[in-house]
């Protein structure tokens, strides 16, 4: 102790105080470091949430390229999920109510700016098939024959003669009428009021269809029309496709007649390259041209599983310098099995794409 004492006189002398911390230095030191400290925190949070979207996005688009939305239609998605407001996007794909709330706003959001090239009717199928892709995902639907077959919660599309443009809601139906909820920010247009209105239906697995109905009755955002005598069928709804060099084998079984009595079958088989495919069709490059009006069976292979469909042709494109032909096929027949493995490898091709 006698040392230490010498030493610290030594140090200061005899008579000097031992030196003291200014206390406002000290707490401007240590209110540096808390900041320093807090601010370091808030970073490492920030760049948390940074990332956690940046993988929300990327799911949200595996999602999206999954049930087969287009470019366009994810563009159009992601501006609903931005009117929402929504720091992860995916609850809009599975939530009907998230979706059917941005519509109204989407729509008034199309009617303010300049979307060259771009239609109402166009718009309104997009977000109506975007729909049906999430929340009702089919490979085939039945056709339908009247408005009557329509489901609670479709989404259909009513256009005045002036072409205001509205989505709406099945909400119930009857014998004579069918009611409707109107998703439009702006309240129902007074041009739907006068009588008649154009109605438009997209449906997955199936095609689009319109027909012209009468306005019966409106209240609030509910509105109620008759059903119609007639109800057009247009084109088909495609599937995207996806660019592929896949070898196949196609098929026709061939019958003849011996002596007007006995039928002999024979098959012929033809090599080809498929170089487009969805889940319904495929796009065949083949040498040599076919006949149509004949069911041919589609044989490929993908990820070592042997598919076989029997498919009709819908369209060809020849090529005269090359001598190709390009024949586009649908598939009519095909086990549950081959399918699900076409399925899954076109989404997770899509996925990547």
């Amino acid at each position: 102790m006698a040392i230490i004492t010498l030493g610290l006189e030594v140090l200061f002398g005899t008579e000097e105080a031992w030196p003291s911390i200014n206390p406002v230095i000290a707490a401007i030191v240590a209110g540096i470091f808390l900041l320093i400290a807090a601010f370091l925190l808030l970073l490492r949070y920030s760049y948390r949430l940074k990332e956690a979207k940046i993988k929300a996005d990327q799911l949200f688009l595996f999602k999206a390229k999954k049930i087969g939305l287009s470019n366009y239609q994810f563009k159009i998605l992601r501006g609903m999920v931005d009117i929402l407001k929504l720091n992860d996007p995916n609850p809009i794909l599975s939530n009907k109510t998230l979706y059917e709330k941005a519509i109204g706003s989407f729509l008034s959001y199309l009617s303010e700016t300049s979307q060259e090239g771009e239609t109402a009717i166009s718009a309104c199928r997009d977000i109506i098939t975007i729909h049906e892709k999430i929340f009702n995902p089919s490979t085939y639907r039945k056709p339908m024959q009247s408005l009557r077959e329509l489901e609670p919660g479709a989404l259909v599309a009513l256009f005045s003669e002036q072409q205001d443009a509205c989505i709406a809601k099945v909400i119930t139906t009857d014998n004579s009428t069918l009611s409707l909820q109107l998703f439009r920010k702006e309240g129902i247009p007074a041009t739907l009021a006068r009588g008649k209105a154009a109605l438009y239906i997209w449906r997955t697995g199936d095609a689009e269809y319109n027909t012209e109905v009468d306005i019966k009755n409106i209240s609030g955002n509910i509105i109620t029309v008759s059903y119609s005598d007639t109800l057009a069928r247009g084109k088909e709804v495609r599937l995207p496709y996806l660019d592929v060099m896949i070898p196949c084998q196609l098929t026709i079984e061939i019958k003849t007649e011996t002596n007007g009595e006995e039928e002999v079958s024979s098959e012929t088989t033809t090599a080809g390259m498929i170089y487009r495919i969805n889940e319904n069709e495929a796009v065949v490059r083949l040498a040599a041209k076919i006949d149509y009006g004949k069911n041919y069976a589609l044989s490929f292979t993908i990820d070592d599983f042997h598919i076989k469909f029997l498919c009709r042709i819908l369209a060809e494109k020849s090529i005269q310098e090359e001598n190709a032909f390009f024949i586009t096929f649908r598939f009519l027949e095909g086990t549950d099995v081959a399918r699900n493995v076409l399925k899954r490898y076109i989404s997770e091709h899509l996925a990547d794409s």
